[in-house]
């Protein structure tokens, strides 16, 4: 089914129905819970990076550009997430923008 006819037939369902409909398969649900799952721990790993930062005093070695890159790269993962209402890329993209965005303040401090 293509992606088109896909939202078409469930144009209009809320969220929760939609989502039961779509994924009636238990193998596809336990894969949907999992990535959720690592869609919210994912974002955590840029931690050691932040705390590195923060104890080191210094933002040596960390490209200022990379990481506005992967922001803006996130911002429009959350909005296509946001205009599909697709739960997973919402909440790992929300998480992803948060975490980049601090670690862009941090970096500009200690520049």
């Amino acid at each position: 089914m293509s992606l088109e006819a896909h939202h078409r037939i469930h144009e209009g369902a809320a969220l929760t129905d939609r989502f039961e409909v779509i994924h009636s398969k238990k193998s596809v649900k336990i894969i949907d819970r999992w990535v959720l799952a690592v869609g919210i721990a994912a974002p955590f790993s840029m931690v050691p990076q932040i705390v590195q930062v923060l104890v080191s005093h210094t933002s040596e070695g960390i490209s200022l550009t990379t990481w506005v890159l992967f922001t803006v790269f996130a911002l429009f993962w959350l909005v296509y997430g946001i205009a599909h209402e697709e739960v997973p890329i919402i909440v790992t993209n929300s998480l992803w923008v948060v975490g980049e965005l601090a670690l862009i303040a941090i970096v500009l401090i200690y520049r």
